[in-house]
């Protein structure tokens, strides 16, 4: 595993769940090249032994991961032998979830990647993807982002332009996939130290349009759906039971029956 420049990405470590972990390497010293995976547990016991994802990945390849809902594990990484940057989703029993798959193409001769977990929206439990590399050939940085069924969400965009090409730190956050901790949903920051050697910063929602940094209040009303007794019901009885479901972007903590103007139940 020995590094070709500084700041190579070679290894990617991905917490899944509690008891799982992904470690993800490009190993430079074989005679293949290859990128490999393995999973292990909470006590570093291995579940799955080491397994090749990509067999010759180039004399300068770059790996990161990011795991999505709980139970599988995205891959990421610039092969350097066909200069792009190929995406592939596993689960925790080994099956692909995506083959190998480009993502981006003519990258160049050199880059950087890193990648992570997204949350969608404060109510659900599915996780996205945003990964981010330094494209070597347009002096560019660029993300792309994905759900976790491996569906493009939005096209490689541009990060940052008139990057050198020099080996430069890149890094993304967003979520903490174990804790749930994350920055404002929908939302992720690239950091990277950029040609004249600053620290920046950028903040970007999933469609690739800037984030200021301020989370957006929830201001769309509940839908609630009256399931029984139907609309416009007459009774000759006061003990009434109604049934509807409630739908939101938010989580529902209570629904509140106000009757006439008094809240009644809550």
């Amino acid at each position: 595993m020995n590094p070709n420049s500084d700041s190579d990405n070679l290894v990617s470590c991905s917490a899944v769940n509690n008891t799982r972990w992904s470690y993800f390497w490009f190993d430079r010293a074989s005679s293949s090249k290859t990128t490999t995976f393995s999973l292990l547990n909470q006590n570093g016991s291995t579940i799955i032994a080491p397994q090749e994802i990509d067999s010759d990945a180039g004399l300068n390849a770059q790996v990161a991961s990011a795991s999505l809902d709980n139970n599988k594990i995205a891959f990421v990484w610039y092969d350097s032998k066909d200069k792009d940057i190929t995406l592939s989703i596993k689960d925790l029993n080994n099956n692909f979830l995506l083959q190998p798959t480009d993502a981006a193409q003519n990258i160049g001769s050199h880059s950087r990647i890193t990648a992570a977990t997204i949350r969608n929206n404060l109510s659900s439990t599915v996780d996205s993807l945003v990964f981010a590399w330094v494209e070597h050939s347009t002096s560019q940085i660029k993300a792309a982002i994905y759900d976790g069924s491996s569906n493009q969400i939005t096209t490689p965009f541009i990060i940052d332009t008139e990057q050198d090409t020099a080996y430069r730190l890149l890094d993304v956050t967003a979520k903490d996939p174990i804790t749930g901790n994350s920055l404002c949903p929908g939302t992720f920051v690239v950091a990277y130290t950029n040609s004249s050697n600053q620290r920046v910063f950028k903040g970007f929602y999933t469609n690739g349009t800037h984030w200021n940094g301020t989370c957006q209040l929830d201001n769309i009303a509940p839908l609630i759906s009256l399931i029984a007794p139907e609309n416009d019901s007459a009774f000759n009885y006061n003990n009434i039971s109604f049934n509807y479901t409630v739908t939101d972007d938010s989580p529902i903590s209570s629904c509140s029956l106000y009757l006439n103007g008094p809240l009644q139940q809550t």
